[in-house]
């Protein structure tokens, strides 16, 4: 969704005056470093990839203290790096069993449901 979100953008600086846009990075950031946070707790993951976390921290707390060039960055050079190293994480897992249990379960919504089905069965 991140690159989504900033795709149409050539710049930090048109990022950051595109409100929505903006806005809805900065979210996707804050819920990539609270997964992130979960599955270094849970285990899956070991603490290198505790800079996520950190992250989602700083964007999350210091409002007016955020760098859209530092943003702007992480979206085109550090995020593919770090997409590519956690999908060949996921890929170690069996999840297909632990996805139509999640579904099973029900509360998930239809667009949840669909990735987990896309990603992982």
């Amino acid at each position: 969704m991140i690159w989504e979100y900033s795709e149409p953008f050539e710049d930090a600086q048109a990022l950051l005056y595109s409100r929505l846009h903006w806005d809805a990075v900065i979210r996707e950031f804050e819920i990539l470093g609270e997964a992130v946070n979960h599955l270094i707790k849970a285990g899956i993951l070991d603490t290198s990839y505790r800079i996520a976390v950190d992250f989602r921290n700083k964007v999350a707390h210091e409002y007016f203290g955020i760098d859209e060039a530092i943003v702007f960055d992480l979206i085109k050079n550090e995020l593919p790096k770090f997409v590519d190293a956690l999908r060949q994480v996921v890929r170690s897992f069996d999840l297909e069993e632990a996805v139509e249990d999640a579904i099973a379960e029900g509360g998930l919504s239809e667009r949840t449901v669909n990735c987990l089905k896309h990603h992982a069965l």
